[in-house]
């Protein structure tokens, strides 16, 4: 009988102790369960920064092309609105540069025109003179 509770008791201390042994690994596998989970999770978060970062800078390349390409289009307008005032501007000159020649050619004609008066009268005066 002795032996008997000494073999339970044996018995006792190792099922004990296997069960002991059992959560100490249970707690081991559940630490390092969780750890590999903060890990993943970690993992994730840096995966998804990575790709914000990523479209961010997209965005912001994105951004620029579009201001390179209104800043352009801007340049170019004004390049060509510039261009025609000047266009305007010596058509305008040459349109005021013929009309002055045609007004001194008129003038130039009516004194020539006088002019020819002036010696007509003369000379018919001249002619009234002698006769």
């Amino acid at each position: 009988m002795k032996q008997y509770e000494i073999e339970m008791r044996m018995k006792e201390n190792k099922r004990k102790e296997d069960s002991r042994r059992a959560m100490k690994i249970a707690a081991r596998d559940e630490r390092i369960s969780a750890i590999k989970q903060r890990r993943f999770d970690e993992e994730v978060k840096i995966q998804q920064k990575s790709q914000m970062i990523k479209r961010n800078e997209e965005y912001m390349k994105m951004c620029k092309k579009v201001y390179r390409l209104a800043s352009d289009l801007e340049k170019n307008k004004l390049i060509e609105d510039k261009k025609r005032y000047k266009e305007t501007e010596m058509q305008k000159q040459t349109e005021k540069q013929l009309m002055v020649h045609k007004i001194e050619n008129l003038y130039k004609d009516r004194i020539d025109m006088l002019k020819e008066k002036i010696d007509r009268e003369k000379f018919e005066r001249q002619l009234a003179e002698e006769a």
